[in-house]
Order: structure tokens, then C-alpha cells, then sequence
């Protein structure tokens, strides 16, 4: 699953300075049986890039993940942000 993940992300954008999308397009019957890879795109690096994390990461296979330090202080500081829509339900 990783490694497909990683494939879409390589994908060429067809346009760089094209609106990032703001609503989901896909059929609901579809939804429920995609696989986490597919809602990966070349666009998904930009999240890696506005938290700061390294994107040299994403060369790695994912195999040696748990053993990188860059990854395991990403996933530590990813552990710790909380879901817009849990937070504001819960009032958290």
C-alpha cells in the first residue's frame, strides 16, 4: 500500500498552478471500496511541505521507515494534530 502511495506522488501534475480541489469527485459506491493509495497524487507531497517535514523521506523505501529518524519524528508530530471535524464534535 505504501509503495503505491508513493507511485501516485511521483505521478507528473498535469498543472502545477492548477486550484487544489475542494470537493471530492468520486462516486459513493466507489468510495467505500477504494484503497487508501488512491486518494494519493503528486499534490499530497504539499502537505509533507507545509508541515515542514523532509520530503527526501519519500525516496526511501518504505520498508526502512521505522528505522528513520526523520519519519519517526514525523509520525510523533503527526500523532499529535487532531481532526477538525473530532475535535469540533467532541468539543475537545
Amino acid at each position: 500500500m505504501k509503495r503505491r502511495m508513493l507511485e501516485s506522488m511521483k505521478q507528473q501534475v498535469e498543472d502545477e498552478d492548477e486550484e487544489p480541489l475542494k470537493r471530492c469527485s468520486r462516486d459513493l459506491a466507489t468510495l467505500a471500496v477504494s484503497q487508501l493509495d488512491s486518494f494519493a497524487s503528486p499534490k499530497t507531497v504539499r502537505l509533507f511541505e507545509k508541515l515542514h517535514f523532509a520530503t527526501d523521506l519519500l525516496e526511501a523505501d518504505p520498508s526502512s521507515w521505522g528505522a528513520n529518524r526523520t519519519f519517526r519524528a514525523a509520525q510523533d508530530q503527526l500523532k499529535t494534530l487532531k481532526v477538525v471535524n473530532d475535535h469540533a464534535e467532541r468539543g475537545r
